[in-house]
């Protein structure tokens, strides 16, 4: 777990009643900085290559029931968590259904779902907010969507980059040692110091 990696590396190795933090309070940091992580290696990977990928080591594989509801007519799923907010929405990477994941359903900004109301085109397409996942055109001998999501929240880091996203948190709590700028020749910041 990260967090614990956090922690034994602010408390200087084994931690002691005095160190003043645990390693819950370490756990939200290392979220951001997961998500931190996954969007910063996305955008690097684009400018470099102009591919949009996320690794695959982020994404995570759920099977969800399909629900229909007569009031609005429209078939959709309870997400298993938020998606992670990425660019492209790369955040749900594939929804399919389970018996054939190869044919994929094709994903709709919620503007395009709105047009295409009135106008359904032949093939299946959704749409997500952050609870649900909405399905167009649906076919309803489908009982189970396959998705391929990188969630929100998920406390599972692989392990290759676990130290990295340590790191990063590490740097919000022990900043590195700033070189002492405070001279003679800078008599302002100074000033400062001594105040």
């Amino acid at each position: 777990m990260v967090a614990e990696l956090c922690y034994r590396k602010y408390s200087g190795g084994n931690p002691s009643a005095d160190s003043g933090l645990k390693p819950a309070d370490f756990e939200y940091s290392v979220l951001q900085a997961r998500a931190y992580k996954i969007r910063d290696d996305f955008i690097v990977r684009y400018k470099l290559t102009g591919e949009k990928v996320i690794g695959q080591s982020w994404i995570r594989q759920y099977q969800v029931p399909v629900v229909f509801n007569e009031t609005t007519n429209q078939y959709y799923s309870v997400l298993p968590s938020q998606v992670l907010d990425l660019p492209y929405n790369l955040g749900m990477w594939l929804v399919s259904p389970v018996q054939n994941i190869q044919e994929p359903f094709m994903q709709q900004s919620i503007g395009e779902a709105f047009i295409f109301m009135r106008n359904p085109p032949d093939n299946i397409n959704y749409h997500f907010d952050m609870v649900n996942i909405y399905y167009d055109n649906f076919n309803a001998e489908i009982e189970n969507v396959f998705l391929a999501m990188v969630p929100l929240i998920d406390e599972q880091i692989p392990d290759e980059f676990a130290l990295e996203i340590r790191d990063l948190v590490m740097k919000l709590y022990m900043p590195e040692q700033q070189e002492d700028k405070l001279t003679n020749q800078n008599p302002n910041l100074k000033e400062v110091a001594n105040a």
